[in-house]
């Protein structure tokens, strides 16, 4: 419970990979609300999740590189 109040245990690793499949949800079903053609709602689809996967992933990456620095100022 210390290593909790002094942000030694990350937390938001945990609730980004909530918001991506909230995320990835709300990508799939928003296009079907637009005015796009098939063709525009396919691509809306692709390219909205391929982008928010990368968005997603720069912000789990650095939480990352934090978790890997605090284990090798441990050693």
């Amino acid at each position: 419970m210390k290593d909790f109040f002094f942000f030694r245990i990350m937390i938001t690793p945990f609730v980004v990979k909530i918001i991506y499949i909230i995320g990835v949800i709300g990508i799939f079903i928003a296009p079907f609300f637009t005015d796009a053609g098939m063709i525009g709602i396919l691509l809306q689809i692709l390219a909205g999740q391929v982008i928010w996967r990368i968005f997603c992933e720069c912000i789990i990456l650095a939480f990352s590189i934090h978790g890997e620095l605090v284990r090798a100022n441990k050693k």
